[in-house]
């Protein structure tokens, strides 16, 4: 049976943490699946790969890409 209510979100959120731990572990489980259950829109593609890159700031300015200067060896 479908329930409709209308909730704030931060209601819903409070109500969640009070939650015991287990039921808190279920309902994620839950919407986790429930989200595996359609295909990404290109906006949510674009944020989901966007949220792997990290900024690791400006490249030195004495960076060498050359593999003999990474490593110390001839190339062999």
């Amino acid at each position: 049976m479908a329930v409709q209510l209308t909730i704030e979100f931060e209601k819903l959120v409070e109500l969640v943490d009070q939650l015991p731990t287990e039921q808190q572990q279920y309902l994620v489980q839950h919407i986790t699946e429930q989200s595996h259950q359609r295909d990404l829109t290109p906006k949510e593609r674009i944020e989901l790969l966007n949220s792997t890159v990290h900024d690791l700031g400006e490249i030195l300015p004495d960076f060498s890409f050359r593999r003999e200067d990474w490593y110390s060896d001839d190339g062999r």
